[in-house]
């Protein structure tokens, strides 16, 4: 009977060894790969050094009166332009807010189309007429866009002293762009394909675009 008992003993002595080999692989799965710990770290960093940049700047001349005295506002600016690719003084630049809605400048999404390799051309630019064209690197598609004064029109654009009857060049540029934009670089601009003025907001325009 001794022996029996003996045998059991032997035959159970493993399932403790086991079951704590258990727990600690169950445990170490919580804890993240240390692997992991630089990127967060950075992602951290970054967010302290905006939070401090924007409650510096957001006082300054170098900040649209919009946002001017909002460093919350301003931080939010320049992490939009960070998830996009530019520094926070191009963000501030670039990107504006139109009911909760970040937009951004046709040069901006120029500048973003021939960063990311693609091509992007004027074919025609006049005070009555701008085509546009663009083509990408990776599928070789194609596409060009024209905008025209009659177009702005018949939209319902073109009011008395706006920056439609100011500088009608620079406008239909800016919609040929951000059309483009939408239909061939979606992805280029992250979802952020309308500039300001689209969405109903006043904007300084230069002859430049």
């Amino acid at each position: 009977t001794g022996t029996v008992i003996e045998a059991e003993a032997t035959t159970h002595d493993p399932e403790p060894a086991q079951a704590s080999a258990a727990e600690e692989q169950s445990s170490t799965e919580l804890v993240p790969s240390t692997a992991e710990f630089p990127a967060a770290q950075q992602r951290v960093t970054l967010l302290r050094t905006y939070v401090d940049l924007a409650a510096r700047l957001c006082g300054t001349e170098f900040v649209p009166k919009g946002l001017r005295g909002k460093p919350a506002a301003v931080l939010a600016c320049m992490l939009t332009g960070q998830e996009m690719g530019i520094g926070p003084m191009q963000a501030l630049t670039h990107i504006h807010v139109v009911d909760g809605r970040p937009t951004q400048s046709a040069e901006l999404m120029r500048a973003q189309i021939l960063r990311a390799g693609h091509r992007f051309s004027v074919r025609e630019k006049s005070n009555e007429k701008v085509t546009v064209y663009g083509k990408r690197s990776d599928t070789g598609e194609e596409l060009a866009i024209t905008w025209t004064m009659a177009d702005a029109q018949r939209a319902k654009l073109v009011k008395k002293d706006s920056a439609w009857e100011t500088y009608p060049r620079a406008m239909l540029m800016a919609r040929a762009t951000s059309e483009l934009a939408r239909d061939l670089f979606a992805d280029v601009l992250g979802g952020e394909s309308y500039t300001p003025e689209e969405l109903g907001a006043e904007v300084l325009v230069t002859e430049g675009g």
